[in-house]
């Protein structure tokens, strides 16, 4: 599923995700894996979708 929807992203565990962007040295796509390990510390203040507007994790719109 993809989606940018604040609603659906936290119904998801960060082990889950996999955040799609535009590489511009490639000049294409990258898909990068997100793991719960990683972002341990931000999830116990933040929910998915915080981070995700907060640009945190990627995968924003340019």
């Amino acid at each position: 599923m993809a989606t940018q929807s604040m609603a659906i992203i936290d119904g998801f565990s960060a082990d889950e995700v996999t955040v799609i962007e535009r590489d511009p040295d490639m000049q294409g796509t990258c898909a990068r894996k997100l793991t719960e390990e990683e972002y341990h510390d931000w999830l116990e203040e933040y929910t998915l979708s915080e981070l995700w507007n907060k640009n945190m994790i990627g995968g924003r719109p340019v």
